[in-house]
């Protein structure tokens, strides 16, 4: 369905951003046709989730972009996200077979085309599920000095951080800040793949940190990188940095570029 004209004339003014919508009474799943194949898929779910979740009783659900994310604040919302991630990555499976894989933008590619996701997700799911202590981090391009000097760089600013059990709770749960220019600058020249990613050692900001192993990747406008301790164990501690909004809070520091590389891994899927 094409929501742009299709709806123009049935939804008030705020309901219009609808990309997916359910009427139950009717039996019957929409989804904006702009939407992308994984994105489609993906909504066609979360409708589903809302018919068959026991206490998801209205008549019509109208489910925005923002509904549609896992920035969705609304419990219904975030429940019938969660049911339709389970769906999408078929429940346990995906689990069992992302623990036999290295954690790395490679392994994000071909979990993506396997379950037909889209990359970003993938790479949340990964991260969520995994035994290893990663986090993702993602970030994206903003409205900044480049705009009005040319010859500024653009400044990419993390929007949100996912974090596997055995990161958060061992050293933060997310970061804030920009990504390094130099790394933003080389990822987002275009036609890159997501496997042509760069590995960068960056140190926690503040006292007392360590170093951290990240490998960042472009994909449709956003640059993400998946953050790995270098090294664990005793003694390790996160030092809380000025101006950081919680205890759980570090900033971002300037990569520390030893020698970046183009690194490539290959993924043997079973």
């Amino acid at each position: 369905m094409d929501f742009a004209t299709a709806l123009r004339d049935v939804l008030p003014d705020d309901a219009r951003t609808a990309r997916a919508l359910l009427s139950s009474p009717d039996h019957l799943v929409a989804v904006d046709a702009a939407l992308d194949p994984q994105w489609v898929r993906f909504s066609t779910l979360h409708e589903i989730a809302h018919y068959v979740l026991q206490d998801h009783r209205h008549a019509l659900y109208l489910c925005d972009a923002e509904g549609l994310s896992h920035r969705a604040r609304l419990d219904f919302e975030v429940q019938a996200n969660r049911f339709a991630a389970d769906l999408l990555f078929k429940g346990h499976h995906f689990t069992v077979e992302a623990q036999a894989l290295p954690v790395s933008a490679a392994t994000v590619k071909a979990l993506a085309l396997k379950y037909q996701a889209s990359f970003e997700a993938t790479a949340r799911r990964l991260v969520e599920k995994h035994h290893a202590p990663v986090m993702l981090v993602v970030c994206e391009r903003q409205a900044d000095r480049s705009v009005i000097d040319a010859s500024q760089p653009a400044v990419w600013c993390v929007k949100h951080c996912s974090a596997s059990t055995s990161f958060r709770t061992r050293w933060f749960a997310r970061v804030e800040g920009e990504a390094p220019a130099e790394i933003a600058a080389a990822l987002s020249t275009g036609g890159r793949d997501l496997t042509d990613s760069i590995v960068v050692e960056m140190p926690l900001a503040g006292d007392g940190g360590g170093a951290f192993r990240v490998e960042w990747f472009f994909d449709q406008g956003h640059i993400m990188g998946l953050a790995m301790p270098k090294k664990w164990g005793r003694g390790w501690r996160v030092s809380t940095c000025a101006g950081a909004t919680s205890p759980a809070t570090v900033i971002l520091a300037p990569a520390q570029l030893t020698e970046p590389r183009e690194i490539h891994h290959e993924v043997h899927q079973r």
